[in-house]
Parts: structure tokens; C-alpha cells; sequence
């Protein structure tokens, strides 16, 4: 005997099947002395709605600390810094994270640091005075590379 039921177990809500898929997110994290930018640049990415801020450090040390736990898809690196600089760290993490991405963040843009950057690994190169302009574009360029490794 077959019995009628509110409940529907074949049917999905009209609102859930109407639903926009997940927007895929970035797992970023920032490394940067300065607390003030740190924050700043902290902030700015949690605006974009592809990135999820994950974790930042004051120093390369300290971020391979947190890198191990948690393994971005991005990190965001000042390039000069207190003991190692972005340069350095940046070969660290390309040797032992390939499939992860770096952009150099920096006060000092210049030709020589750009193309040094590019050596050690870093997808892209962003000047400090310049990142509210320029970021967003990387981001979503680096947002492509991510969906369609997927």
C-alpha cells in the first residue's frame, strides 16, 4: 500500500535547486614585518570574495611554522624583511610547496627586483603603492590557474 507524505525524499527544496554553485576560495596567507600593512592587506583580501585569509606572520621564519599546518594556495610576501627576505623564503617555499603561489609584495619596485622575483619563483610582483590597483587582477588571474588544475 502506498502511502502520501509531506516529505519528499527524491525533491530538493525550490530554494537549494536554485542555489549558484560555491565560489571556489584561495587559501591566502600574508608575511610582512610591518603590522600595519599587514593588517591592511589582511583586510583588503577578505574583501575580495575568492580569497580566504588563512594565517599571517612577521617574518619568513614564522610563516613556515604556520605553512606546515596549513598550507596555502597563495602566500604574499614582503620582500625585505628582518632576517630572511622574501627572495630567500621564496625559494624555500617553491622548493617545498611547488604548486603554490607567491607574489611579491615590496616598497622598492625596480626591473632588477621584478626579474629576481621571477628567478626565485614568485607568479607576480606588486608594489606596495600600487596593490589596490593591481592585486585584484592577479588575483582572479591566479583564480583561473587554481579552477582549471581542478
Amino acid at each position: 500500500m502506498k502511502r502520501d507524505s509531506i516529505f519528499k525524499g527524491d525533491e530538493k527544496p525550490e530554494e537549494e535547486s536554485q542555489m549558484q554553485p560555491a565560489v571556489r576560495q584561495i587559501r591566502a596567507m600574508v608575511i610582512d614585518d610591518s603590522p600595519v600593512f599587514r593588517h591592511s592587506l589582511c583586510s583588503f583580501l577578505s574583501d575580495h570574495e575568492a580569497v580566504e585569509v588563512i594565517g599571517s606572520a612577521n617574518s619568513a621564519q614564522e610563516a613556515f611554522r604556520l605553512i606546515e599546518k596549513t598550507t596555502p594556495d597563495l602566500v604574499l610576501i614582503d620582500l625585505q624583511m628582518p632576517g630572511m627576505n622574501g627572495l630567500e623564503a621564496t625559494v624555500l617555499l617553491r622548493r617545498h610547496y611547488p604548486e603554490m603561489r607567491v607574489i611579491m609584495v615590496t616598497m622598492y619596485d625596480t626591473p632588477e627586483l621584478r626579474e629576481a622575483s621571477q628567478d626565485c619563483g614568485a607568479l607576480g610582483f606588486i608594489s606596495k603603492g600600487r596593490l589596490r590597483q593591481d592585486l585584484p587582477a592577479l588575483l582572479n588571474e591566479i583564480l583561473s590557474l587554481v579552477e582549471k588544475e581542478e
